[in-house]
């Protein structure tokens, strides 16, 4: 299914992307402990939601220029891989919050969730956001046109994040990491996860979160695949 209606797909983009934009003033603001606000790149979810403006931004470029003119032109590859990452992560990084969240606090469901003080921000970047993303591919894209060799992309932003939110942790000497499972103090008061002086908790918190944004790429690819038809044909014809 896609709607085709070129106003209602520029109206939903051109708000999503204004949405997206009001979430990174928001990260700015809220996690910013400069005037400048550069402590918030810090953050993999400023990085994620950062990459889904850009693509929303070249999206409702293109939605403008379609109405303007009746027919499309040819969208090439590069697009597709963009879109394929910018979702892959957005749809990943919402699913992840959870989990992340269970491995820092032990497994403890009763403490909060979101940080009242910043609950907006986090509401935008890990619910709000990712929905919007989704629903954009969703309604407006065509689906059955990915490949599966683009998940090794996706798997490239979150390990060369990992590299850089620990080098930034020891090159800055910061007293704690973005990313509080790449800390090994984080997991000292745990039971499992706290042995080897806390390394198990990061070993198996960080594989976690590596396999399932792995999971959720390919995932999507299928998703993709399913909405078109091509599996359903397959069955038929075979």
């Amino acid at each position: 299914m896609v709607i085709r209606n070129r106003i209602l797909n520029f109206i939903y983009r051109f708000l999503s992307l204004a949405v997206g934009v009001f979430t990174l003033i928001c990260v700015f603001n809220a996690d910013s402990i400069d005037s400048f606000g550069w402590n918030a790149w810090r953050y993999f979810g400023t990085w994620v939601t950062t990459y889904g403006v850009f693509v929303l931004f070249i999206e409702t470029f293109l939605s403008f220029f379609w109405l303007l003119h009746k027919n499309k032109r040819v969208i090439h590859q590069i697009y597709g891989q963009l879109l394929f990452v910018s979702l892959a992560l957005e749809v990943a990084l919402a699913l992840t919050r959870p989990v992340s969240y269970l491995f820092i606090h032990g497994g403890n469901v009763l403490t909060p969730y979101f940080s009242n003080d910043r609950l907006l921000t986090q509401l935008l970047t890990y619910v709000f956001f990712p929905i919007l993303v989704f629903g954009d591919w969703f309604l407006f894209s065509e689906k059955g046109n990915w490949k599966w060799h683009w998940v090794i992309y996706l798997i490239a932003i979150p390990c060369f994040y990992g590299a850089f939110s620990v080098l930034n942790h020891y090159i800055r000497t910061s007293t704690t990491f973005a990313c509080l499972c790449f800390d090994n103090n984080t997991f000292l008061n745990f039971a499992i996860l706290g042995e080897w002086n806390g390394w198990v908790g990061v070993i198996l918190s960080i594989g976690t979160l590596l396999l399932l944004y792995i999971s959720v790429s390919f995932f999507m690819v299928f998703l993709s695949y399913s909405l078109s038809g091509k599996y359903a044909r397959r069955t038929i014809s075979s």
